[in-house]
């Protein structure tokens, strides 16, 4: 059985690097969210059709709001996703899904790039993000099959890390900084796993949303 995925509606732990993120989350018993599990947040989200942890459905003003909050143009916003660009033998890998170990991020799943979008794509021949939605490769990168449209993409390079971000000009998906960067602007949201037969913590907590997924 697949795990239940909560995701929680607001982004916290703002001006910390991708690799303080990731101590603090792994403190709170939650993780950072790989960009395949963000596609699909944003993908249920498009659909309208939300529950909360506690199994009660959001109403659709709600869901707007916390989408147009994510996406929309205004005031500069970023949040961090779960992938590391590396290198070996010479071929760029994804690592993600890491877990903390000895108060480093150690990653869980490392693999070639599978067919992402390798070159800059900038408004308005950037790409479109609901196309992203549905043709994204399985590591939830952009695919060439993606549409243009108005959202930046900066294809990986060596030592870059991803993340997600709106500001008053477009919204995009940048892979230009290292791990170690910082900016009070990005933030991480939060993404615990319980079991559909626990419950516990994520099962009553209301700002919390529930989707299935993969991990």
């Amino acid at each position: 059985m697949l795990p239940d995925i909560f995701i929680a509606m607001n982004t916290v732990h703002s001006g910390s690097t991708w690799a303080e993120a990731h101590a603090l989350l792994d403190r709170d018993g939650a993780f950072m969210l790989p960009p395949w599990i963000f596609l699909n947040f944003l993908k249920l989200l498009q659909t309208g059709n939300v529950y909360d942890a506690m199994g009660s459905e959001l109403a659709s003003t709600t869901i707007r709001d916390i989408y147009t909050e994510i996406t929309a143009r205004g005031m500069t916003r970023e949040e961090w996703l779960d992938a590391h660009f590396t290198e070996e033998d010479g071929t760029l890998n994804m690592a993600s899904v890491h877990r903390m170990n000895n108060g480093i991020p150690r990653p869980q799943n490392c693999q070639p790039l599978d067919g992402c979008l390798m070159q800059d794509s900038v408004p308005p021949n950037g790409i479109d993000l609901v196309s992203l939605t549905k043709n994204a490769t399985l590591q939830g990168l952009p695919s060439k099959k993606v549409s243009r449209g108005e959202t930046a993409w900066t294809y990986p390079r060596l030592d870059t890390v991803l993340r997600f971000g709106a500001d008053h000009a477009k919204t995009g998906f940048y892979c230009g900084k290292h791990p170690g960067y910082s900016n009070d602007c990005i933030a991480v949201r939060p993404a615990r796993i319980s079991l559909r037969e626990t419950v516990g913590e994520a099962r009553v907590d209301p700002t919390l949303l529930a989707i299935g997924g993969r991990q």
